[in-house]
């Protein structure tokens, strides 16, 4: 499920130029990775042995980040607008696809993007993206 939603988060505009790796974040600025977070919860159970789970998944960015406003402001604007993509997605039921017997139901952000960490030059983001999706037997 993990690569299937990095592919489906690598075709966001604002993510295209650098696409979207699975679990590890590069070194330099523009790079974004996505990396599990929590459980695979079942959230409901169907007598055919069906079930809807939810995944959560961390989507962290390395961006351009300095005492500058122009850079705070364009990092901060950037991380807007994936998550309005993300959102709007979601409600024109532009969903990723998946292999097996997975099909998502949604996918939304969960926790909005924060700095994580700062350094000279960059900065780590983090949002919390949650997928629910429909598992057959």
């Amino acid at each position: 499920m993990i690569e299937k939603m990095a592919e489906f988060l690598s075709t966001c505009p604002y993510l295209a130029e650098s696409g979207v790796k699975v679990n590890y974040l590069e070194a330099e600025p523009f790079s974004a990775a996505l990396i599990m977070c929590g459980e695979d919860i079942p959230l409901t159970r169907y007598t055919d042995g069906g079930q809807i789970r939810s995944m959560n998944f961390i989507l962290a960015l390395r961006q351009e980040y300095s005492g500058a406003n122009t850079h705070n402001n364009l990092a901060a604007k950037r991380c807007e607008e994936i998550e309005e993509w993300v959102n709007v997605q979601n409600d024109n039921g532009i969903l990723p696809e998946t292999e097996d017997k997975r099909r998502v139901m949604s996918v939304s952000v969960e926790k909005g993007f924060e700095i994580i960490h700062t350094g000279s030059v960059d900065a780590r983001f983090e949002a919390e993206i949650k997928v629910v999706y429909f598992m057959e037997k």
